[in-house]
Order: C-alpha cells, then sequence, then structure tokens
C-alpha cells in the first residue's frame, strides 16, 4: 500500500543525498566522475520528485520491479558497476 509519509521521508533522504553527492563531486572530467556526477544529479532529482508527489513515484517504482528476480538484477547491475569504478579508480582495471 502506499505511504504519502513514507515517500516524503524516502524523498528527503534521496534528496540529501543528491544534493551531499553533487556539493562533494560535481565534475563532468572522465568517465567514472561523469557517472558520479550523473548519478548525484539522478538521485536530486528522484529526491526531489518524491517529495513532490510521493505516491505516484512509489507506485511508479512498484511498477518498474514488480518481482524479486528483477529487483535481483538490478542489484547485480549495480553491484557490478560499483565493482568497475572501484577497480578503475584504484587502477586495478
Amino acid at each position: 500500500k502506499e505511504s504519502r509519509a513514507l515517500g516524503f521521508v524516502a524523498g528527503v533522504f534521496t534528496f540529501a543525498i543528491g544534493f551531499t553527492v553533487l556539493a562533494l563531486h560535481n565534475d563532468w572530467n572522465g568517465l567514472q566522475a561523469g557517472i558520479v556526477t550523473a548519478i548525484g544529479w539522478a538521485t536530486l532529482i528522484k529526491g526531489l520528485v518524491y517529495l513532490v508527489m510521493p505516491g505516484p513515484m512509489i507506485s511508479f517504482a512498484v511498477s518498474i520491479f514488480p518481482s524479486a528476480g528483477i529487483i535481483r538484477i538490478a542489484g547485480f547491475v549495480v553491484i557490478a558497476l560499483g565493482a568497475w569504478m572501484l577497480g578503475s579508480g584504484m587502477g586495478m582495471i
């Protein structure tokens, strides 16, 4: 069930995370830096949308990830991207 309070709290935390990423790292030079900055902007915008429209945003998120299998695949993709960025940032790749 949709909860406007949960959507608002998620929006506050998501916006704060996006704002922090952009405040500390708003750099488009290089592939990894661009990815981090793009994720920061996407997170900031997602937080704003959660704050303005918490109910529709929760419904949208549920429609994108209707099953646990899709969530696992998305999690694997995020972990692989993070491992690649960590490895290339540390000079291992």
